[in-house]
């Protein structure tokens, strides 16, 4: 996270996961002792299989606090931030 930060202020850590069988209760509580907020939700899978975890609440989040914050710094492997990040990454008069 420090290598994330450099000189600026951390205002917020905020990790988001999604409970999965697989999933061991200590990756949630390393998180937390690295300073993170931990949102965790559990995973819904829908009929026909599609599978939903917690884009909707982080998204949220983000669009709320991008109005207070210089910098936000996503790590996701999901695509479906693409458009969101296109939007919010140039700066923009309030």
């Amino acid at each position: 996270m420090s290598a994330a930060v450099a000189d600026r202020k951390l205002i917020r850590a905020i990790a988001y996961a999604v409970k999965a069988e697989v999933m061991k209760k200590c990756i949630f509580e390393a998180l937390s002792q690295l300073g993170f907020e931990v949102n965790v939700k559990t995973l819904q899978i829908f009929a026909g299989g599609a599978k939903k975890g917690l884009d909707v609440g982080l998204t949220i989040d983000a669009v709320k606090l991008s109005e207070k914050l210089d910098v936000i710094i996503l790590v996701s492997g999901d695509g479906d931030y693409i458009r969101w990040l296109n939007t919010y990454r140039t700066p923009r008069a309030v």
